[in-house]
């Protein structure tokens, strides 16, 4: 969140600069952008963990089922099994 409000002053900063604004008007816009960019940022974020955590689940899942299923044809005695080292 705080990245998002660094780059959001300084893109306000900027953008007031470039239009030759009032100092008052630079820093309004600057504080605007901070604003939406801390929470841009915090959004981003969020989605990104939960997005990683559910791949990371989704590969512990398909990991353990390919155990399990490693482990019953081993018990059947079946010789087409998968063998992991």
């Amino acid at each position: 969140m705080l990245t998002g409000a660094v780059l959001g002053f300084a893109i306000g900063v900027s953008f007031g600069w470039f239009r030759q604004s009032t100092p008052q008007d630079v820093f309004w816009h600057a504080c605007l952008g901070m604003y939406a960019g801390g929470m841009l940022m915090r959004w981003w974020g969020r989605t990104w963990i939960q997005n990683l955590r559910e791949a990371c689940e989704q590969k512990a899942a398909a990991l353990a089922a390919a155990a399990a299923a490693a482990a019953a044809a081993k018990e059947a005695g079946n010789p087409n099994a998968p063998h992991r080292s």
